[in-house]
């Protein structure tokens, strides 16, 4: 006997929609599965943040409660961001929402409550850098905790991309951990191909890319500063503003939500780079996840600030498949950039071995069929 389809609906920042439409090709691990997704099974709809917006007089309102509720919990909220009729519509007609990060979950939170006023549906959220927002004080420490059991208790599933959050959610809140699920975020395998070998004699830039609250920017910008006979690539809109004057920095300004520069021309970056970078500040949000398992899909090796938000310690071993650094400061990271690119042998070792690491355990291929595993289940 067949079973009737059910409504999934995907809630995403923007530039989903955009990217569908378009006929470039395009890297396919920021849609969270949602290409793998059996339509025999699913009717699928998505949601988008920053698309539509309520009248006037209701996202005023929606700004000043979020605003309280940002200031209580140190949460991010951005109910005025998702909560329209047309996207309340919407939950109510899914049988499962499945919110791609928790700055979506809480956001659209309001709406979750409402539609379980009327029917069961399911709600599902990936969760990154949940516990990374430092509650200020006994009374914030305890009314953030609420707002996030909360979040816990509505939620079927907490989809957990980084290992060592996911341990920190089962340390903290045991009562929901049967509800917490580690599914490491993974990279498209099929569209991330390098064109040519990987060969450090050949190639001279040292690459950044990143956005994200906890990259270092101003690290990054003494470390194009101070080494000034390195040449390097830089893809961000959070840089300080005098690396534009930097002779040895190649500035692309934007990111991807805003779809300025193409997957096909990062992908032509990344094969001309001999080095990634990632100086991260000290957190547990996972940052450079993303960037980081591209590059070493592409042969690029990562050099990375060794911080307890990191992805997987179990996966990756400094000088085996990935570069750690353990301190933030100028000169080391000088010292470390410069050792690694007179070690040839090295940089092809990390190449070779962050491609396999990434192709056997961080593949949009094994992410896809875990994913579909759990909404079916």
């Amino acid at each position: 006997m067949n079973k009737s389809k059910k409504n999934l609906s995907y809630v995403f920042i923007t530039g989903r929609n955009e990217r569908l439409q378009q006929k470039t090709k395009y890297a396919r691990e920021f849609f969270y599965g949602y290409q793998s997704i059996d339509l025999e099974s699913f009717n699928l709809d998505i949601i988008e943040m920053y698309g539509q917006k309520s009248n006037l007089f209701i996202n005023r309102i929606l700004k000043f409660v979020e605003k309280v509720v940002n200031k209580l919990t140190n949460l991010p909220t951005f109910y005025s961001e998702v909560i329209t009729f047309n996207n309340l519509k919407k939950v109510f007609k899914a049988d499962i929402v499945l919110a791609t990060n928790d700055r979506i979950g809480l956001s659209i939170l309001p709406l979750i409550l409402i539609s379980k006023m009327f029917k069961k549906n399911k709600f599902i959220s990936f969760a990154m850098g949940i516990f990374s927002n430092k509650e200020s004080g006994k009374v914030i420490s305890f009314i953030q905790s609420m707002y996030l059991r909360l979040f816990f208790i509505i939620s079927r599933k907490i989809l957990f991309i980084s290992k060592s959050e996911f341990q920190i959610a089962k340390n903290n809140y045991r009562k929901y951990i049967n509800k917490f699920i580690y599914l490491p975020f993974s990279v498209d395998q099929d569209f991330w191909i390098r064109n040519r070998e990987y060969n450090p004699s050949d190639l001279n830039k040292i690459l950044f890319i990143g956005n994200d609250g906890k990259r270092d920017y101003d690290l990054v910008f003494d470390i194009a500063r101070k080494m000034k006979d390195k040449n390097f690539v830089f893809l961000s809109r959070n840089l300080p503003e005098e690396t534009s004057k930097l002779h040895n920095v190649e500035l692309y300004i934007g990111d991807w939500n805003n779809n300025i520069f193409s997957d096909e021309f990062l992908r032509d970056i990344y094969e001309q780079s001999v080095l990634s970078i990632i100086p991260l500040k000290n957190s547990i949000q996972p940052s450079g996840q993303s960037v980081g398992l591209q590059s070493m899909m592409m042969g690029v090796p990562v050099m990375i600030t060794k911080t307890i938000g990191f992805w997987d310690y179990d996966e990756f071993n400094h000088g085996e498949n990935i570069y750690f650094v353990n301190d933030n400061n100028i000169k080391e990271w000088e010292n470390h950039i410069n050792s690694l690119l007179s070690n040839k042998l090295l940089l092809k070792s990390l190449s070779k071995n962050g491609n396999l690491t990434v192709k056997n355990k961080f593949s949009l291929k094994n992410f896809s069929e875990n994913l579909k595993s759990i909404l079916n289940s």
